[in-house]
């Protein structure tokens, strides 16, 4: 078994975030109960490190790291998104045998969704232009 660790720094959930996805959840939730509210335990003061991963196809590891995010203008705030809080995405990129090969910062627009295709080499992913018009792009990676 291998096993990979990296030591980041806790990234905090600022009160803007907070807010926002509490908003998020109570929203979703009032579609089923429209008296409910939110009664728990504040969310946490930090992220996970990790919010999302996928292997390459050279069996690398690309790792979505934690960032610091904003809230979502109150009219793009609608109960069928995932979050209410944009973060830059910002991938930890391990090799196959667990070697850390650096980060790899997604430009604007970079789709999660359909699953990009990671290679040593390139990533192609669904982006969403300027003009919302989604397109299949090949990105080629670039050491600095």
């Amino acid at each position: 078994m291998l096993r990979i660790s990296r030591a980041v720094d806790d990234v905090p959930v600022s009160e803007a975030e907070r807010t926002a996805e509490e908003a998020r959840i109570t929203a979703r939730f009032r579609c089923l109960v429209p008296t409910w509210s939110w009664d728990g335990p504040r969310m946490p003061a930090v992220k996970p490190p990790i919010s999302w991963l996928n292997a390459g196809y050279d069996g690398s590891l690309w790792v979505r790291s934690a960032q610091p995010g904003t809230a979502l203008p109150l009219t793009q705030q609608t109960t069928d998104l995932r979050s209410f809080v944009q973060e830059p995405l910002v991938f930890d990129v391990f090799a196959a045998d667990g070697r850390f090969r650096g980060q790899v910062d997604a430009p604007e627009g970079f789709q999660l969704s359909p699953y990009p295709v990671f290679t040593a080499t390139h990533i192609l992913a669904v982006v969403r232009g300027v003009s919302g018009v989604e397109a299949v792009v090949r990105f080629r990676i670039a050491p600095d």
